[in-house]
This record gives C-alpha cells, sequence and structure tokens, in this order.
C-alpha cells in the first residue's frame, strides 16, 4: 500500500509538471525598454507572465487590453484575459525606481509552442516583445579576440582601468589650421547586435557622415546579417563622428581605422574593439563628460525649467554654464577628469572639443528657448490663431554669454578640429544662428547677388564687407575673423548653391546662375582655410557640370564621358515600385512622420492646392515609415483633417532605402517628379498651385 501510494504521489506530480511549466527569466530574442519577462507559466487554462514594467520615473507605460501571446511558429494568438498589480489599458507612472512588478494573464498556450511573441494591435513593432523561448537556448560562447579578451567586456570601465597614459594634453588651438588631420580614406566599421530580431522590421541600417562645410551628408546602407552583425566602408576626410539609425547612436570613425561595436538594441550602453584608438574614445567620451555636466534629457529639461522660472534662473543657468566652459580650458577638466585616463593626447584634446562644443551648443539653446517667449500666440474674433512679438519682452542679451568666455571664445569657435565635434552639424548649425556668425552666414549672397539687382553694398568688394562684419563682431562680442566665420560664409553660399544645383526651376535662368557662381568665386577671396577652400571649389565645380549637362541635354547635345546607364539600384526600384502606379503624372513626394509637427503643418497648408489640382494631372504621394507613423493612427488623423492625396506606407528599410537615395535625414522632405519619370527638384518648396502648374506645360 505503501509503494501504491508513493506512486500515485509521483503520478500526480508528473501531471502537476506538465500542466505548470514554469521557465525563469526566459530566454528573449527582442525586449523593449518598457517591460522585460521573470518568469512565464504555461498552466492548462492560462498562461502567465511575471513582468516588470520600466520607464523614466514619473514618466507611464501601458499594457493594452489588444495584446496577445503569438506563437511564431503557427500564428496562433492567445488573448490577454486580465492583469495583477496594474489595471489595462491605463497609463501607469512610475516610481523613482522605474520599476513595477506585475503579473499578465493569457489564454492558455498549447505544451507544443517552443516561441512566443506578445505584440499590442496597431504598436509599433519595436515596442513589441519577440521570441520568448520556452526551452532555454544554449548559452553563446564569448567572441573572445587574439588577446584573450571578450570584447563584450571593453566598455568605459575596462578602459579606465587600463594604465593611464603620461600624454599630455595640447590645447594650442592655432596648431591645427593647416589641416594636417584631413587624410580622406576610408573607416571600416562593424556592428554586433544583442536584443535583435528581424521580426522588429530593420534590416536595413543607414550610416550618415556630415560634410560640415557644405551641409552634405554621405550616407552608406549597410544589410543585417543571419549572424545579426552588418559592417560598411564609410568613406571620410577627416575622423568624424557618423550617426547609425539602428541602433540609435553616432560613433567616432578614423579613416584607416575599424571599429566594431558590441551593442545592445534600447539599451545605451555599448562595447568597442578596434586597431586605432577609436574605440577607446568612443567608450569614454560620453562617461567623462557625464561627470562634467548635465547632459541628454535632464539637460533638455534643466534648460526648460529655468526659462520657465524666469530671466534670473535663465540667466543662472548661463552662468553656470559658461563657468563650466572655461573650466573645460583652463586646466581644472584636463586634471579632474584626463589624467587618469588611457588616452592619447590627441584622444583627450578630443573629449575636451567634444565637451566645449556641446556647452556652446547648450548655452545657444538656453537663449533661443528664452527669447521665443516673445512670440506670443494671439487669438483673432474669427477663433484662428496668429502669432506676434510682444513689444514688453525684453530679450536676453548674447553679449553676457560671449563677455563670460572670453578668454577661451576662440578654442572652439577658432577651432578646425570642431568637424569631429561630437555634436556633429549642430554647433555649426547652432552657430551660424548666433548674433555673431549670423551676418557671415549671409555675406556672400547679400553683397553679390542683392548687389546684381541694384542694391548698394556696404562695402567696394566682398573682402571689405567682411573686414566690416569683422570689425562690428568685435566691438560687440570680442570676435573677429576665425575658423567659424569661414565656416558660416562658406555653408551659407555653399547651401545656395546646393539648393540651386538641385532645383531644375532654376537651370534655364542664367542671370541668376551666373550671379551664384560669381558669388561663390567671390566667396573664395575671404577664405584662408585649405580644406574649406578645397570643399568650396569641389561644390563650385559639381553644380557647374550638373548645369553644363542639363543645357546639353536640353541642347539634344552628347554630354562628354556619358555612358550606359547602370542597372537600378535597390533604392531606385523602391522609388520605381511607389510611383509606378502614378505614370504620366507630375509627382510631388512628401515625407512625413506624425511626431513631426512641420510635416502636418505642411500638409494641413497644401490642403486648398491639393483641391484646386484635383482635375490636373498631378498626384501628392505622403510617403511616411509605418513603424514610426503606426497607418490607424496616421489615417484616424488624416481623415479628420482632410488629407486627400495618396497615403503610402512603407517599411523602415525602404524609407532608409529612399532618404539614402534623396540624401535626407530631416523631414519634412519633399521632391518633385516630373511626368516623364526624372526627378526635377529634389528638396521642393511648394507655396501655391502655380508652383507645379508650370511643370505641366
Amino acid at each position: 500500500m505503501k509503494h501504491l501510494t508513493l506512486a500515485l504521489l509521483a503520478l500526480a506530480a508528473t501531471f502537476t509538471a506538465a500542466a505548470q511549466r514554469v521557465i525563469e527569466n526566459p530566454d528573449i530574442d527582442y525586449v523593449p525598454t518598457w517591460i522585460t519577462f521573470t518568469e512565464i507559466s504555461l498552466g492548462s487554462d492560462r498562461t502567465v507572465v511575471k513582468a516588470e514594467l520600466r520607464n523614466r520615473p514619473n514618466w507611464w507605460v501601458k499594457v493594452s487590453s489588444s495584446t496577445h501571446l503569438i506563437d511564431s511558429a503557427t500564428g496562433n494568438k492567445y488573448r490577454i484575459l486580465g492583469t495583477e498589480g496594474i489595471e489595462l489599458d491605463k497609463e501607469i507612472y512610475m516610481p523613482e525606481s522605474g520599476k513595477i512588478p506585475c503579473t499578465l494573464f493569457f489564454e492558455a498556450v498549447p505544451a507544443s509552442a517552443k516561441r512566443l511573441n506578445m505584440v499590442e494591435e496597431g504598436n509599433q513593432p519595436d515596442k513589441n516583445v519577440y521570441g520568448v523561448h520556452l526551452v532555454k537556448q544554449a548559452p553563446k560562447a564569448p567572441a573572445v579576440g587574439d588577446d584573450g579578451i571578450d570584447p563584450r567586456t571593453m566598455t568605459a570601465e575596462y578602459y579606465m582601468s587600463l594604465p593611464p597614459s603620461s600624454a599630455e594634453v595640447n590645447i594650442d588651438y592655432r596648431r591645427h589650421r593647416g589641416m594636417e588631420f584631413c587624410k580622406s580614406s576610408k573607416a571600416h566599421i562593424k556592428v554586433h547586435l544583442d536584443n535583435y530580431s528581424p521580426e522588429i522590421g530593420v534590416s536595413v541600417v543607414k550610416l550618415t557622415g556630415y560634410d560640415h562645410v557644405s551641409h552634405g551628408e554621405t550616407s552608406v546602407l549597410a544589410e543585417i546579417g543571419p549572424d545579426h552583425t552588418y559592417e560598411a566602408d564609410i568613406p571620410m576626410d577627416y575622423p568624424q563622428y557618423v550617426f547609425a539609425d539602428f541602433p540609435t547612436a553616432s560613433w567616432l570613425l578614423i579613416p584607416g581605422d575599424t571599429l566594431e561595436v558590441f551593442a545592445t538594441v534600447n539599451s545605451d550602453g555599448a562595447a568597442f574593439r578596434s586597431t586605432g584608438e577609436s574605440a577607446m574614445i568612443n567608450a569614454l567620451n560620453n562617461k567623462l563628460l557625464d561627470r562634467f555636466y548635465t547632459r541628454g534629457y535632464d539637460r533638455y529639461w534643466q534648460m526648460k525649467d529655468s526659462v520657465a522660472a524666469g530671466r534670473a534662473a535663465t540667466e543662472a543657468l548661463i552662468d553656470h554654464l559658461t563657468d563650466k566652459y572655461n573650466r573645460v580650458w583652463d586646466g581644472t577638466f584636463a586634471e579632474q577628469y584626463l589624467r587618469d585616463t588611457p588616452l592619447s593626447s590627441f584622444g583627450k584634446e578630443l573629449v575636451m572639443v567634444n565637451a566645449g562644443s556641446e556647452l556652446l551648443e547648450f548655452m545657444e539653446d538656453v537663449y533661443s528657448m528664452y527669447n521665443d517667449k516673445s512670440i506670443v500666440q494671439r487669438t483673432a474674433e474669427d477663433g484662428s490663431t496668429y502669432y506676434e512679438s510682444d513689444p514688453d519682452f525684453e530679450k536676453l542679451d548674447p553679449s553676457r554669454m560671449f563677455d563670460a568666455i572670453r578668454d577661451y571664445q576662440q578654442f572652439i569657435y577658432d577651432n578646425p578640429l570642431t568637424l569631429m565635434s561630437s555634436t556633429t552639424w549642430v554647433i555649426f548649425n547652432r552657430s551660424e544662428y548666433n548674433p555673431v556668425f549670423r551676418s557671415h552666414s549671409r555675406a556672400a549672397y547679400e553683397y553679390t547677388v542683392n548687389k546684381r539687382y541694384g542694391e548698394e553694398p556696404v562695402a567696394a568688394t566682398l573682402l571689405e564687407s567682411i573686414e566690416h562684419i569683422n570689425s562690428e563682431n568685435m566691438l560687440k562680442y570680442g570676435i573677429g575673423e576665425c575658423f567659424m566665420a569661414e565656416m558660416a560664409r562658406a555653408r551659407g553660399q555653399l547651401s545656395m548653391l546646393s539648393d540651386m544645383s538641385n532645383d531644375m526651376d532654376y537651370f534655364d535662368k542664367e542671370e541668376f546662375v551666373d550671379a551664384c557662381f560669381d558669388a561663390t568665386m567671390n566667396l573664395l577671396t575671404t577664405i584662408t582655410n585649405p580644406y574649406i577652400t578645397r570643399k568650396i571649389v569641389e561644390e563650385y565645380i559639381r553644380a557647374k557640370n550638373k548645369i553644363a549637362e542639363y543645357r546639353a541635354e536640353k541642347a539634344g547635345e552628347k554630354v562628354a564621358g556619358t555612358t550606359t546607364k547602370a542597372p537600378a539600384s535597390a533604392e531606385e526600384k523602391v522609388l520605381q515600385r511607389i510611383i509606378e502606379p502614378y505614370a504620366g503624372n507630375l509627382l510631388y513626394l512628401d515625407f512625413w512622420g506624425m511626431g513631426c509637427g512641420p510635416c502636418r503643418a505642411g500638409m494641413l497648408a497644401q490642403r486648398d492646392i491639393v483641391e484646386e489640382l484635383s482635375n490636373e494631372p498631378v498626384r501628392f504621394l505622403y510617403i511616411c515609415e509605418e513603424a514610426a507613423s503606426p497607418r490607424k493612427e496616421a489615417e484616424k488623423w488624416m481623415t479628420e483633417k482632410s488629407i486627400k492625396g495618396e497615403h503610402i506606407y512603407i517599411s523602415s528599410d525602404d524609407w532608409n532605402r529612399l532618404t539614402h537615395l534623396f540624401e535626407f535625414s530631416g523631414i519634412p522632405h519633399a521632391v518633385l517628379i516630373g511626368r516623364d519619370g526624372k526627378v526635377i527638384t529634389n528638396g521642393f518648396y511648394l507655396s501655391s498651385a502655380d508652383d507645379l502648374r508650370k511643370h505641366l506645360k
């Protein structure tokens, strides 16, 4: 009898185990930032998921009643039944810990299931959970290198554990005027992705470098392989930070160097290995700067709170930032943060340039945010809104900032190493809009082009005009001619030259084209930096050749050097697939996204134009990345706002291919394609129906 009882107990235990299989800390291919699974139990009547919700303190997450578990092998769905610890469909705000444990109950998943996804209907793909393994996976062997070190351990902590270098910091910015660091070559990058699943919908990654002189982008596309890695060669003229859109990050690449990145998707952490010093700089830069001053989201809230608190609080923040900036260059930063690092002299100097650039950018943003309060929204009698300047609002005087950093202004503003800055294009963008360099950014255009149309210049030559600007800036701000001034002049003129060469509407306007070319040549008389000079000449020749080809083709002449058209690229095939159904029409392609305010405002402003041309052979194609602008949400907004035209949703991969093809990253961006299928304008601005009608003649 005793043996029979033991046998029955054992049998009961077996049935219980079969009915209630528990997997603790399951292996998961991809987990978004807002949730993680700690345990999953498969029972005969339900499936129980113990989870932890995550977000920043006081930020919220929500578990929707449209959430399902999906068997990735069969596609069968198992709906959510209820929760414990939280409420379904309710915004759950995080405590200071940023974590809330909870339990999710789903319909019973069959014991035969091996891999599950947790998907919310209509959710962005990267917000779902993919690849919850119900059988433990074999641990991955570390990718140990020849040095015996697992590269995934080569984080900031690893590099800080190395013996400190005795390299001195040389902050004589004047020694870089010869641009000795410009050595055109390719940098190789290989990115290893952890926490990745193809089900996220991303298999093509765009890597973007910047030509800071001409505002241009140089992008390459890389495909994620079955081993969850991607790699690419990127041509560049000097070390610079390159932006990757997956995972979203920017990394320093050095010509001739090979950088390996070991990144976890949806995590700020990464490890780096390289043949040169790029890995060490990438690992240490942000860690060092984080210790020195407020960055990232916290920086934004610090700025917003100070501006909201009023003038005194805003000026106090600016004083704090100018003090930090001065400490970068007076030796304090190097002594406290760089002395015990293994960085070379170059590495240390670059980290200091990054710190200085970020702080100047921060100060510029504070001024902009505060002074924007001078524009007030008003309501008209008919209920419409409009904006006007508040005459009683006293703007902040930028002299306060420039006076406070007077001793060290030139360490950034006259330092060509800013081309390598971790702020990439932002430091140049902010500088050319500040009161010191704003006049430089329009100098060549205002002098040469306006002169052609009968307006009197302030000086006999462009060079004299520049000298006049510098003289005024010295009196007001203590800054005269410098690298940033030359950059602002070059960027302002080359931006106009690029706009002209990308818009066929200008090609037949000989007077305007000649004026633009004359302005570019006049600009060269004011530039001393060899690299800026080279980039101006390259852009000038490119524009000249493009217009010459257009005019020769229009005249029916064969253009020298032309060859048989190459087969369509993957990017061109995506474009053709989109526009083919509308062949024979003039096509206005508007690249937009739901998270882009200017995009939505532009679409609203175009409604009357779309209606006016409804009977003409014109089609408006509103193109968005569906992962970033879910179709349900986008269609709801467009229906409510009566946005007509063609609503086209494309994958993240196709979005990357098109942004690479048309060389843009920011939206809104518009492209005009003629009835013959050829691009008329890349970067088209639509203001009236006549802008399009003239291309129908």
